[in-house]
């Protein structure tokens, strides 16, 4: 029970899933660690068999709330139903998306506990004891009661409707207590009508509604339970919000997050809401459960069930800021545009790694190097997985899910050919995958060589203090090793026992 109250109350997400690349935070300690390594699908898995346990031994309301959202906004948006695939990771950086687990080439233990995981969702919808049964979860079903010869059918679209039909059948009039759910989320309009009377609610929401009688074939219990919006803050930062329509976690269609953005500078999950609830911040959409997020900065941005969303990218959080501090944001994202229109006016060649097409024309070579494409594993020619430290969560799911990296490790190194500018002085810009989020430090140790002058020679640590995602390092080439040429040779060269940086770009660029 501690186990299962400190996980679900101080480690646990909007969806109901848990841990940043395998590991717990700091408890209640969530606001940073929205990465593309969130929610690993074993973790909820357990958790909803650990869930099921404890609620055998004491019937809580919290625990029956805890397996409805995990099951809704975790375990459903872990699976793609077009063909079954499954996620390792669930993302909740914004503007990162799921990654599926290959068919043939993967079979990690979220694919083992991914195919029984959705084999086991009518486990969690009823319950009973010698006296009661137990309606916990509000789903298309039958089940049958045998010790009392009684069987119930649910009909319902739940969540796409708000109402729910239980329909008896009793061999001989029965009596027992049939206890229906009041979830938490259900403050307005929850009601409970037993052959169309109406029951007494319990006082508050996240309890039951305990109805005893004698029940024959024919009788009904129809539930309404409107699905109101509903916002949830970070425990640790109020003013980053989940937006809910009863227990389904919505999720916004926003543009791919192309690096590991920093949050003041994030424009793509922001909603300038001014003290509004929730209600009316969207407009409904065609669909149940599809709407526009009015209030999301620049632009409106679709809404959906996050248990709906495929390739896209997504967000799940959003900051609610203030009208300026929205504006200050914004004038931040255009600096940091022009300094990019600026660079690139600088820039007189640049290497896409992992791009077929670029390496290429960099005359591309490297001895037991890896290139990892988005959602691949190694594919070149020469590459192997062997040298790799690390590199497979960030391989498609990574910090930024459309750039390849390339590392080299013991004695192996790769290189590429840029051209430079034939006058003035030349920076050659590094852009690098940090340390992968798992608590361990990583040993950097290569050469950095231009032609064959050793222009770096670093040893260092990327501890475990050392922030995850992309890097950039400029290098000013010394003019002695790039005077009269047109082009230079620029190779990573790893030392033995080290390793050389994760590199997805390269770019000269004029002084």
């Amino acid at each position: 029970r501690f186990f299962w109250e400190t996980v679900a109350h101080r480690h646990t997400y909007a969806t109901g899933g848990n841990s940043n690349g395998e590991h717990f935070g700091f408890p209640g300690q969530l606001a940073e660690q929205l990465t593309p390594f969130t929610e690993e699908n074993c973790n909820t898995y357990n958790m909803l068999r650990l869930t099921a346990l404890l609620f055998a031994v004491e019937p809580r309301m919290d625990y029956a709330d805890f397996i409805e959202r995990a099951l809704y906004n975790h375990i459903l948006p872990m699976q793609r139903p077009a063909d079954g695939l499954v996620c390792y990771f669930l993302p909740l950086l914004p503007g990162a998306a799921k990654i599926f687990e290959p068919p043939h080439d993967s079979f990690t233990c979220c694919v083992c506990s991914g195919m029984d995981s959705y084999v086991r969702h009518s486990e969690y919808l009823y319950a009973h004891s010698d006296t009661d049964l137990f309606v916990n979860l509000f789903v298309a079903s039958e089940v049958a009661w045998r010790a009392r010869g009684v069987s119930l059918r649910q009909e319902t679209r739940f969540p796409e409707s708000d109402t729910s039909v239980l329909r008896v059948t009793a061999a001989n009039p029965a009596e027992f207590s049939l206890n229906v759910r009041v979830p938490f989320w259900a403050t307005q309009g929850f009601s409970v009508h037993v052959n169309g009377t109406a029951q007494k609610l319990p006082g508050r929401a996240g309890a039951y509604v305990r109805i005893m009688r004698e029940w024959r074939t024919g009788d009904t219990v129809t539930i309404k339970a409107p699905l109101a919006l509903r916002t949830e803050p970070l425990p640790d930062d109020p003013e980053r919000v989940a937006l809910f329509s009863g227990p389904v976690l919505l999720a916004g269609v926003v543009p791919a997050n192309d690096g590991w953005t920093a949050r003041e500078d994030n424009t793509r999950a922001v909603v300038v809401a001014d003290g509004q609830p929730a209600s009316t911040w969207v407009t409904p959409g065609a669909q149940p459960l599809h709407f526009s997020l009015n209030v999301a900065r620049p632009a409106p941005i679709p809404l959906k069930p996050l248990y709906q969303i495929d390739r896209e990218h997504y967000s799940v959080y959003w900051d609610t800021l203030a009208e300026t501090t929205w504006l200050s944001r914004q004038h931040r994202a255009d600096a940091r545009h022009a300094e990019a229109r600026e660079r690139d006016a600088r820039t007189v060649d640049r290497v896409i790694v992992g791009d077929t097409q670029s390496e290429s024309a960099h005359a591309f070579a490297g001895k037991t190097t890896t290139r990892y494409p988005p959602g691949q594993g190694p594919t070149s020619p020469g590459d192997d997985m062997s040298p790799v430290l690390m590199g497979y969560h960030l391989r498609g799911g990574g910090l930024a899910p459309e750039r390849n990296y390339r590392v080299a490790n013991g004695r192996n190194s790769f290189s590429y050919e840029l051209a430079i500018p034939t006058e003035g002085r030349t920076d050659l810009v590094i852009v690098s995958f940090g340390r992968t989020p798992y608590p361990r430090n990583y040993r950097l140790n290569y050469l950095l060589k231009i032609d064959d002058a050793v222009v770096r020679d670093e040893r260092s640590v990327l501890g475990i203090e050392s922030t995850p995602g992309l890097s950039e390092r400029i290098v000013a080439l010394p003019p002695e090793v790039t005077a009269g040429k047109s082009k230079i040779k620029i190779t990573f060269e790893a030392r033995d026992g080290g390793r050389t940086p994760s590199v997805t770009e390269l770019r000269s660029l004029r002084r």
